[in-house]
C-alpha cells in the first residue's frame, strides 16, 4: 500500500495512487487515515465521495476533522456531501460537517437552511 506521508512529501497525485489512498481511509491507525485525507485533495471532485464516507462513519474526532478539512478544499462539490451530514444522529459527524461547511464559506450558502435546522 502507498504510504500517504510519502505521497505528501513528494506532492505525488498520480492517478494510479487514487485507489490505494482510498483504501488508506480504512487503515487501522488514525494517522494514516488523516494523511490519506490530505493526500486526496489534489484529486479534486473524485475524492469527495470517499472523504464524505469516512466523515460519516468515523468515530475519531481528529479523523473527522481532517476529512472535513479536506472536503472544504473541494468546494463546491463538497457542499452537497456535507449538508446531509448535518442531520446525522452522531454529534461528531454533525460537528465535522458544520466545520467543513464553515471553512468553505460563501460557496456553502445553499446549506444555510440545513445549518439553521442543525443549530436549533
Amino acid at each position: 500500500m502507498v504510504d500517504p506521508a510519502m505521497l505528501l512529501a513528494a506532492r505525488d497525485s498520480a492517478p494510479e495512487h487514487f485507489p490505494e489512498l482510498v483504501l488508506c481511509l480504512d487503515a487501522e491507525d488514525s494517522p494514516t487515515r488523516r494523511f490519506a485525507c490530505i493526500a486526496l485533495i489534489p484529486y479534486g471532485p473524485r475524492a469527495v465521495v470517499p472523504l464524505a464516507g469516512l466523515l460519516a462513519r468515523t468515530a475519531d474526532p481528529e479523523t473527522g476533522f481532517m476529512a472535513a478539512l479536506a472536503l472544504s478544499k473541494l468546494a463546491p462539490e463538497a457542499v452537497a456531501a456535507l449538508t446531509p451530514m448535518l442531520e446525522s444522529p452522531e454529534p461528531e459527524t454533525r460537528a465535522a460537517a458544520m466545520e467543513g461547511l464553515l471553512w468553505i464559506g460563501p460557496a456553502a450558502r445553499g446549506a444555510l437552511p440545513a445549518i439553521s435546522r442543525c443549530c436549533t
